[in-house]
Parts: C-alpha cells; sequence; structure tokens
C-alpha cells in the first residue's frame, strides 16, 4: 500500500484538551475558579478569569510548538542543572529493601 506507515501519529500525541495537556489545564483553571468563587468583588472575579484565558493561551501556542512542554519542564524542574554519573551517598529515593546490599556503593 501507498502511503501507509506502523507509526501513526494521533497515536503518540498527547491528549490535549482546546491546545493544553490536561496538566496544565488542571493547573490554571480549578485556582481561577476558587478565586472568582470566593472574591466578592466583580471585577476581581473577571480579572482572574481573564488571566486564566490568557494563560492557557499563551500555553495553547507553546503547546502547539511542543506538544510534550509542560511534562520536559516539570522533568527539568525536579533534576538538578548538573549531571552527576555516579551514585550519590545521600540519595533517598529508590533505596535497596534490606538485605540485598543496602547501604552499599554500586
Amino acid at each position: 500500500m501507498l502511503g501507509y506507515s506502523d507509526n501513526y501519529p494521533a497515536l503518540s500525541r498527547p491528549r490535549l484538551i482546546a491546545g493544553v495537556g490536561m496538566q496544565a489545564i488542571a493547573l490554571i483553571w480549578p485556582l481561577a475558579v476558587i478565586v472568582a468563587i470566593e472574591v466578592n468583588n466583580h471585577l476581581v472575579q473577571v480579572l482572574a478569569l481573564a488571566l486564566a484565558g490568557l494563560a492557557h493561551g499563551i500555553l495553547a501556542w507553546a503547546y502547539k510548538a511542543d506538544p510534550e512542554i509542560f511534562a520536559v519542564y516539570r522533568a527539568y524542574a525536579s533534576m538538578g542543572d548538573l549531571y552527576q554519573p555516579w551514585p550519590r551517598a545521600d540519595l533517598v529515593v529508590q533505596r535497596r529493601p534490606t538485605g540485598y546490599g543496602r547501604g552499599l556503593r554500586c
């Protein structure tokens, strides 16, 4: 078949809602809605929703360039700026269980 590909791009792209990933939406809109509900000033309510819409639009523009931009940023924020290829002694996460060489350096 001409034009057939086993790598269908729609299956590998992340799911977007209005051009933005679900994690980014879950960060922006609930905060804006909480502010809009809790504040009694209508101007602040409109401003909170307008800022959320502006942030959504900026993120939609960024997601158009790279659909994985939020995941890449989260991974970058959790890692250090310098790569260290050796195991660190103060590493707490992912320790070996007791009886399997715990406390020994690799």
